[in-house]
């Protein structure tokens, strides 16, 4: 290889352009063919069937045809300037367009040609660039679905692509000039054929496939005749801009060797070039047109990308890479010849400039090499490749600006160069004829190209700016359409294991849901400019959403519903319960013997027994062990394992079973060809049992309509003993069967302590004489109290146990690993199991809020006011499914009574009336659902041990971290919609601002207790904010932007030092609850502190919880007036209210129907409660709290036939209310503190019929104390506090039959002693005492006394006889030993 230096020389018979080396023009008529195909014949020849389609039959062909009349005349015109004065031999050539310009029109011409031709060109090379990247990526893409597993992510980034289209495009743009392109135009022209014979040939298949041809004459429908008029322009542009090849028409005619005359040459090029182009035209628009009618695609290729022939639509797509390489050169060798002759012509001495060198390369022709060919052209393909990768859409850029250059380039120019070369005469034929045509054409651009396509730009700008909303919306509706896929999802994930980690991914990908996309376009909905992000936002998410389709279709999945995803798991979990031994069955003594007495010592009639509890109990073990013993002492008997779903099957298996254990022959051809119908088999038991004693037994029963398919199979015969047992998780099954038959329910409860531990030690141990070794007992302990009482549980960490060394560093290695272990390993994964089918039992809105429970601690017991607001802030709750006028929360509360009934969540505390407060889940179910949770992505819980959120994170619970492990820690809080706090010690100010800064799609936040002492003002630009909890914390204002949280509907200040509220809280129209008091010195009613409003709450009509207002503003009075258009409260609170406002008070009450909770305490020094205005109170008031002076009981209580509590505090009435109270027939709890001035407190026999709770308490004048026998017939509980001249009333409780716990609280000492002394008592000091017994309680009396009695030294306890029951004393306070002393020497 070598380099040399060649000097330019002249020569008049080269190219102005091009003067690097001496012309020879060797070009012919094919070669100009394949110069022109190469540039016209492009990608956009696949898109002609589309405008075909909006022309139809007639005009869509017609118009190809004008069209390519009207550009073969302009080439005839544009091919007689070539040559000058005369067209064929003048010695003057124009060997590019601008030139030809430039010397005809002169100079003002010029310079508008050379820039509209440079836009035409450089836009062209940049659009080529995209194309051909849109080509490889859809190349590939097809390939990786059709050759890969669906569960692998197709996605492919154009700009690799365009970067290597780039780079081979510098390569090639180092060759000289036009004259050299002409093999590589050729494979171009032939790569177009070969792709426009594949659309072709294609639609043609398709055709002959369906039997007919598709299309109308008048085109596609449009949804108007604007639409219509808009895509039929748009379909002319297409065509018209498809045709011309003006711009490169001279450079190619430059290449043209003479004789024959280079203008017949080219005008014979066009003629054929045309044909061929009109040719693929009208076969491609036409052929596609008809193989598709109506569902045209843009791109004819694209119909057939799912095809069988994906392999020939990729080939198409290679061939149309090819060809943009060679249209790229046709299209960019122009502007370099522009470019570099201008240089050439500036700077004729400059070596760089002119100096050419060649390349001598082995095996290759030599190349030549020109310095400023090299730079610039370099630099021109890197521009054309970074504008493509800064603006992918500058396709739709260049059909704006192919519209304003057509008409000058393609028209008026040739026209006018024509005109003035053949010095026509003006106003001739000739001269009109061609003047109506550049007429004709600028009309055409004008009508079609600006007024037309500008008015689609604004039409789809309004359309952007004003369906940006029903686009969200629809996808919305496609994400609630998957979920029915991810009910099947769930059910794959546990069966396969090859699939499960596909089946996270899409769950994954559908988070981006559950409000994901529609939470990031609400950021940004609220402006103009931002609508244009969210087109882009809105494309991504469809793309999310087309993949999740096909995957799905990959996993096998299809739309589920609750009841058939839960037939899927059924796994022989009973086997083992089948053949448990008597002396296996640990703690179980007293449910044993309660079934066997229900069995064969009850009634003379068809009764059914249900054992009901949480899966792993031993329900089935239980009652195979009954069904055992006793199947002898029936008739008949059978055992049916129902399992998820009762069907006609089981009745069959039902008369099978019983024929064959009264060794009978099953006459199976019988049943199965002639009886398979429900009411046949139905009748053919009933008579098979009639007048027989039967026990059959119902084993994993899940659905309630269980007893609908049996109620009348199994004969109701009086006299005759019949026993069906039932077990099951559900206890409405149970409850359903009370309907048409007794009922027997016994709820198996975990083991307690004692029985766990020996079960433990039994199964861990059976085979090893010594025991269990002294240094495991502590282990021993943590794991049976791990395993909450469940003896399942118990057994298979036993059995895990049992292969391990027993060691303390091997058996600590397995509790540290148990949740990790869980569904893995062979010993646990039986218990996983169980759970499982629990999980898959739940219809699917219930297992998320099942899986809530994972972003708690372990063992937390949360409440459920709360757990029910984080539900219906996330949206769990089904609108759909609820009744009547059944608002949210109390849909959620349905969810959560149906999550307890089906003995998944656990009861941690109930109100008096019954009603759950505060619910948890056992551990083993707490670690299952923490690994749903995981496999899911549903939640990620933060901690020292694991700090850092995973890329999907959505729900995060934070707990138990210090300041430490958010130092330096820069996480992205971007995806996160839901986060909890359980648990921080210490935060810094820049971490606080950065958590709420980062919460952009934030829709819950929980941060109870949590070391936050203000509110930081960005908490505003949380805009999708549906749940605030700062319970607990140290904030003492709330900032302005609150009123930002339009989406706002629970705000909880509770326990916070918060006493004033911005007005803007007004603003906040979506809010439901709104909790803001604490307590001052003492957690007593009396020091209740509410907060108070600088501003109006009459916007705030959705309000349902409200408490506590402060009314002792000066817009107190108005503050409560605006509240009588709160019809939708059902929690109201009010402190300090004044006398006069009372009135004000009783009208807004009026026009709350669904109130159930209503708090009043009066200001202080201001008068009495005026609160007598109330006629009809509301109907559902269940909770009354009055604090403050009466001057008498408002006579519309006793009237609240709902109300269960009722606390009075300070109403120091003249006269004592009880007998006016008395007959409330639901009241639960009562509160008296000094509410009233009496001397006697008198409950006589019948009254408070239901009452469970009493407290009396700061009674300064209460000096007696009579309960008669029959009154408070159901007390459990009795606090009497604060009485100082109480003398009389300890032997009046020894009338409450049903007292469980008595509370003596500063009480005096000697009525304390009456009770104390006269009840045998334990106590924790060195000796016991007790006085004769005058006074005593009822058995199993708990007895507090605070401060405590203790016993004086000098007393001996007498010997006592021994009591059924026995009362115990818990001391709870010190007492002052003088009061001791005193009462000693008393």
């Amino acid at each position: 290889m070598g380099l040399a230096a060649e000097p330019d020389s002249s020569n008049g018979d080269k190219t102005p352009l091009l003067l690097s080396h001496p012309l020879k023009r060797t070009g012919t008529v094919w070669t100009a063919v394949a110069h022109i195909v190469t540039g016209v014949i492009g990608s956009g020849v696949l898109s002609l069937a589309w405008s075909v389609g909006q022309l139809g039959w007639i005009a869509g062909p017609f118009s190809i045809l004008i069209i390519a009349s009207f550009t073969l005349i302009s080439s005839f015109l544009l091919s007689n300037t070539y040559r000058s004065p005369h067209p064929q031999f003048g010695p003057h050539r124009s060997a590019s367009y601008l030139d030809a310009v430039h010397s005809h029109l002169g100079l003002k011409n010029g310079r508008l040609c050379g820039l509209l031709v440079n836009i035409s060109l450089y836009g062209f090379g940049i659009a080529y660039v995209i194309t051909s990247a849109i080509s490889i990526r859809t190349i590939l893409v097809s390939i990786c679905y059709h050759t890969n597993e669906e569960e692998v992510a197709c996605e492919f980034v154009d700009a690799y692509y365009m970067l290597i289209f780039g780079a081979i495009q510098v390569v090639l743009s180092q060759i000289p000039n036009f004259h050299n392109i002409e093999w590589l135009s050729v494979v171009a022209s032939i790569m177009s054929f070969a792709y426009s014979f594949i659309g072709m040939g294609l639609s043609i298949l398709q055709i002959k496939e369906k039997g007919y041809v598709e299309g109308s004459i008048e085109g596609i429908r449009s949804r108007s005749r604007t639409e219509k008029l808009w895509l039929v322009a748009q379909a002319l542009g297409d065509i018209s801009y498809s045709y011309p090849f003006s711009t490169i028409l001279l450079e190619i005619q430059d290449t043209l060797k003479s004789p024959p005359p280079e203008n017949q040459t080219m005008k014979k090029a066009s003629v054929i070039s045309v044909a061929i182009t009109t040719f693929f035209y009208l076969g491609c628009g036409g052929a596609g047109y008809a193989a598709f009618g109506n569902d045209t695609p843009g791109n004819l290729l694209t119909g057939f990308g799912s095809s069988k022939y994906y392999w020939l639509v990729n080939f198409a797509n290679v061939c149309i890479v090819v060809h943009l390489v060679g249209a790229y050169q046709v299209y960019s060798q122009p502007l370099f010849a522009i470019v570099e002759n201008w240089f050439r012509f500036q700077y004729p001495d400059s070596e760089f400039v002119n100096h050419s060198y060649f390349l001598k390369l082995l095996f290759l022709p030599d190349f030549e090499l020109n310095f400023l060919r090299l730079s610039f052209r370099t630099a021109y393909v890197a521009s054309t490749t970074v504008i493509a990768l800064m603006f992918p859409y500058f396709n739709q850029i260049l059909g704006v600006l192919g519209s304003l250059i057509f008409w000058p380039l393609t028209i008026y120019f040739p026209v006018e160069m024509y005109l003035g070369l053949s010095n026509t005469e003006a106003w001739s034929a000739k001269w009109i004829m061609l003047r109506s045509l550049s007429i004709l054409g600028f009309v055409f651009v004008a009508v079609d190209s600006l007024i037309m396509k500008l008015a689609r730009l604004l039409n789809e700008e309004v359309t952007l700016l004003r369906d940006v909303r029903t686009k969200v919306e629809g996808v919305r509706d496609e994400l609630c359409l998957i979920q029915a896929y991810l009910k099947d999802a769930d059910a794959k994930a546990d069966t396969a294991d090859t699939s499960s980690h596909a089946v996270k991914e899409i769950h994954t990908r559908k988070l981006l849901d559950e409000r994901g996309m529609l939470c990031k376009f609400c950021l940004v909905i609220t402006s103009v400019v931002p609508r244009h992000r969210i087109t882009s936002e809105i494309v991504n998410v469809t793309a999310s959403i087309r993949k999740l389709y096909e995957d799905k279709h990959a996993l096998g999945l299809t739309p589920s519903s609750e009841q058939n995803v839960a037939e899927r798991i059924r796994y022989d979990l009973r086997m083992g319960s089948h053949f448990i031994r008597d002396d296996e069955l640990v703690g179980v003594d007293y449910a044993k013997n309660l079934l066997t007495d229900w069995l064969i010592h009850g009634e003379a009639r068809r009764t059914i027994i249900s054992v009901v509890g949480e899966g792993g109990l031993g329900k089935t073990a239980i009652v195979r062990n009954l069904y055992n013993k006793h199947k002898e002492d029936f008739d008949c008997y059978a055992w049916i394992t129902v399992s998820h779903s009762f069907k006609e099957e089981h009745l069959q298996t039902i008369i099978q079973t019983l024929y064959e254990n009264d060794g009978k022959k099953y006459p199976v051809e019988g049943i199965r060809e002639k009886e398979v119908d429900k009411c046949n088999l139905t009748q053919k038991l009933r008579d098979y049992l009639q007048g027989k004693s039967y026990m059959i037994v119902f084993d994993d029963v899940w659905e309630i309509n269980f007893w609908e398919c049996m109620e009348f199979a199994l004969p109701a015969d009086t006299n005759i003993r019949s026993r069906i047992i039932i077990t099951t998780r559900d206890r409405g099954i149970a409850e359903f069967c009370q309907r048409s038959a007794p009922v027997h329910i016994h709820e198996l409860k975990p083991l307690p302590a004692d029985d766990a531990l020996k079960l433990f030690l039994l199964k861990t141990f059976q085979f090893d004489h010594h025991g269990c070794p002294q240094d495991l007992n502590d282990l021993s302990q943590r794991f049976v109290k791990r395993c909450k009482g469940v003896p399942l549980a118990i057994v298979v960490i036993s059995g895990l146990l049992s292969t391990k060394k027993k060691t303390v560093s091997e058996w600590q290695k397995v509790y540290d690993s148990l949740r990790s272990k869980f569904s893995t390993d062979p010993h646990l994964r039986s218990f996983y199991l169980v759970l499982l089918e629990s999980y898959h039992d739940l219809p699917y809105h219930l297992r998320l809020c099942l899986l809530y429970f994972g972003l708690f601690p372990q063992d937390y017991s949360v409440k459920c006011s709360t757990l029910i607001r984080l539900w219906v802030a996330e949206g769990f709750v089904n609108e759909n499914e609820m009744f009547g006028d059944q608002t949210l929360e109390e849909a959620a509360e349905d969810y959560l009574a149906e999550l307890i009934r089906r003995s998944l969540v656990k009861v941690s505390n109930v109100f008096v009336n019954g009603k759950v407060k505060s619910c948890r889940v056992h551990d083993l179910m707490h670690d299952f659902i923490v690994r749903k949770c995981e496999e899911l992505n549903f939640c990620q819980v933060v901690s020292k041990q694991q700090f850092g959120f995973h890329e999907w994170t959505r729900r995060i619970s934070i707990q138990n971290i210090d300041k430490s492990a958010f130092i330096g820690n820069d996480q992205s809080f971007v995806r996160v919609r839901s986060c909890l706090s359980c648990g921080i010690e210490e935060l810094s100010e820049s971490v606080v601002k950065s958590l709420f800064s980062g919460f952009n799609l934030l829709v819950t936040l929980g941060l109870e207790d949590f070391p936050l002492d203000h509110l930081p003002e960005v908490v505003g630009n949380l805009l999708n904010l549906k749940y605030l909890s700062l319970r607990k914390t140290k904030i003492k204002t709330i900032p302005k932007s609150i009123g930002k949280l339009q989406k706002l509907q629970t705000l909880n200040l509770r326990d916070t030092q918060v006493l004033e509220l911005p007005m803007e809280i007004n603003k906040l129209v979506k809010l439901r609850h709104l909790l803001s008091y604490s307590f001052g010195s003492k957690e007593h009613w009396q020091h209740l502190l509410g907060f108070r409003l600088n501003g109006g709450i009459g916007g705030l009509t959705d309000l349902q919880s409200l408490a506590m207002v402060d009314t002792s503003t000066a817009n107190g009075d108005g503050i409560i007036r605006e509240m009588e258009n709160m019809i939708n409260m059902k929690k109201l609170g009010i402190v300090e209210l004044s006398e006069v406002n009372g009135s004000s008070v009783c009208n807004a009450i009026k026009n709350m129907p669904n109130l159930c909770s209503l708090s009043i305490k009066a200001a202080e020094n201001c008068g009495f409660l005026v609160l007598q205005a109330i006629v009809d109170p509301p109907a559902n008031l269940q909770r009354l709290y009055l604090n403050g002076p009466l001057q008498r009981l408002p006579e519309w209580i006793p009237k609240l036939k709902h109300l269960i509590k009722l606390r009075l505090i300070g109403s120091r009435l003249a006269e004592d209310p009880l007998p006016k109270l008395e007959g409330l027939p639901e009241l639960l709890e009562l509160h008296l503190d000094h509410y009233c001035e009496s001397e006697e407190v008198h409950f006589k026999c019948g009254w408070f019929e239901k009452l469970k709770e009493l407290t009396l308490q700061r009674m300064n004048t209460l000096r007696t104390l009579k309960i008669d026998k029959g009154a408070l017939p159901k007390l459990e509980v009795l606090r009497l506090g604060s009485c100082p001249q109480i003398i009389e009333g300890a032997d009046a409780i020894q009338n409450l039959e049903a007292l469980k716990n008595l509370y003596l609280i500063d009480m005096p000492i000697q009525f304390s002693y009456d009770i104390a002394l006269n009840n045998p008592y334990d106590i924790d000091m060195p000796r016991q005492f007790a006085n004769d017994i005058s006074t005593p309680l009822k058995e199993n009396t708990t007895l507090y006394i605070s401060p405590p009695l203790l016993p004086p030294p000098q007393l001996t306890p007498p010997r006592l006889p021994p009591r059924r029951g026995q009362v115990k004393v818990k001391v709870l306070q010190d007492v002052a030993s003088t009061a001791i002393r005193f009462l000693s020497a008393a």
